[in-house]
């Protein structure tokens, strides 16, 4: 049931005196601190402490070096069926770089991030219904990521830059969707991803009730099928437009099912994405190629099934008087949805 909560700080002015604004609020202990505009997300974190909680309305946040081990919740990643706006982070590259605490870890939610996303040291993030353009480490040599997860996000491209130990160690793809994959050592688990016919980009993955859809590997198509070097891969579906499949034959632990085409599989997906496809199955896939635990294949299966509304309390608008009171006091109305 959506709950819709009312806060008046200072006396109501009328609705034309009211302007929308970017507003992020910071929970932290027993009170709650409130910053404006496009730079409130790095004000709020700038007063942030370990564990404490930031909520942005919709609208568009400057980008950030995020070093806080602390939650960021936006409106949502995209205009859903719950008629939110999307919150973005844009303007220049975000950061990640949060030091390794074992009681409090970095938690992304809710979130557009229209500009690239670059990983210093980042330890069992998670980042929930987020999505991100580009996702790489900020230097091969140095850059880590392990542990981390991504539930329920749309990511356009996410690699690393080298076979060594610094590459995403231990982080899972779940219910997502992945336009660009060129990660090592990643679990995918009832995800639709696009991956390159590349021995870096097959290496050790772990890939579980998902679809994988073949691209041109860098020297073009090829008819011959491609090893999954090293990695394993449970009740999956392939599909190879350009006519080179995966190897299922000379790779061990494999239970591939293997299409040729976007229409054999999908409704409506035809291997370009814009924001709103579904990613749904025809009804012959659907039913008749199950995942371990005998829900459909794919990101509606599984216990997350994707979904991209905000289920958390969120900021739905701000309205910011344009002048202040008599007694100078400035009159905001703050309107936040509980689903």
């Amino acid at each position: 049931m959506k709950k819709t909560l009312l806060l008046v700080l200072a006396a109501m002015l009328s609705a034309a005196s009211f302007a929308q604004q970017q507003l992020a609020t910071l929970n932290h202990n027993d009170t709650i601190s409130v910053y404006y505009g496009e730079t409130a997300l790095r004000e709020a974190h700038a007063a942030a402490a370990t564990g404490d909680i930031i909520t942005l309305s919709p609208g568009r946040f400057s980008a950030i070096t995020i070093t806080k081990a602390i939650t960021i919740r936006g409106a949502g990643m995209m205009r859903d069926s719950l008629g939110n706006e999307p919150t973005y982070v844009y303007n220049s590259t975000t950061y990640l770089d949060v030091p390794t605490d074992s009681t409090h870890y970095l938690t992304l939610e809710g979130i557009n991030f229209s500009t690239n996303v670059s990983y210093k040291q980042i330890y069992a993030a998670r980042f929930i219904k987020c999505s991100f353009s580009y996702f790489l480490p900020y230097d091969g040599s140095t850059s880590k990521m392990s542990d981390s997860q991504f539930v329920n996000c749309i990511v356009s491209s996410i690699n690393s830059f080298s076979y060594s130990e610094n590459d995403p160690a231990n982080t899972q793809f779940i219910n997502s969707i992945i336009l660009s994959i060129s990660v090592p050592r990643a679990t995918l688990l009832n995800c639709v991803a696009k991956i390159s016919m590349t021995a870096y980009s097959l290496s050790r993955k772990t890939i579980q009730n998902s679809i994988l859809i073949g691209t041109y590997d860098e020297d073009g198509p090829y008819s011959t099928a491609y090893s999954f070097n090293g990695s394993t891969c449970f009740n999956s579906i392939g599909v190879y437009p350009y006519g080179r499949g995966f190897d299922t034959v000379n790779t061990p632990d494999h239970d591939l099912h293997s299409y040729g085409q976007y229409s054999d599989v999908f409704k409506t997906f035809n291997g370009t994405y814009t924001e709103g496809e579904t990613f749904e199955l025809k009804d012959a896939i659907a039913t008749g190629i199950r995942g371990d635990d005998g829900t459909q294949v794919g990101i509606y299966g599984g216990s997350f099934p994707f979904d991209a509304n905000v289920r958390n309390p969120r900021i739905r608008r701000c309205t910011v008087a344009r002048r202040a009171t008599a007694d100078s006091k400035l009159s905001v109305n703050i309107e936040v949805v509980s689903e």
